[in-house]
């Protein structure tokens, strides 16, 4: 099986725990690895034979901005879409009490649903 991955993409979302964090919104970095067969794509040269990670990186985006979430576990179980199987990482940067710090979350899923 090959790989896309799509690292660290940048999206302004509204979603936290604390209401500073959902109403103010904040930088999220959203990674993902889907795991694909390009084989065909790469001998047909074809992009309707392989995943388009711009189209995905537009569901990621769009998705995130559309919906509020208080968890990162949520954003990234939801993140996934209809993908056959995708490991997605979101996390953040903040500052809370003077202590710079980076949270994130990983989970692998397959057409949707938790492996």
């Amino acid at each position: 099986m090959d790989q896309i991955r799509i690292d660290r993409l940048k999206v302004f979302a509204h979603h936290g725990v604390y209401p500073e964090e959902s109403q103010q919104g904040q930088n999220f970095y959203v990674s993902a690895i889907l795991d694909v067969d390009t084989r065909e794509a790469g001998l047909k040269d074809e992009l309707s034979e392989s995943v388009d990670y711009g189209s995905v990186c537009m569901f990621i985006d769009k998705y995130m901005k559309a919906n509020t979430y208080k968890l990162l576990e949520a954003v990234a179980c939801v993140a996934s879409g209809d993908v056959v199987e995708v490991d997605v990482r979101v996390g953040r940067h903040g500052i809370v009490d003077a202590c710079l710090f980076a949270a994130g979350v990983s989970d692998k899923f397959r057409v949707g649903t938790p492996v």
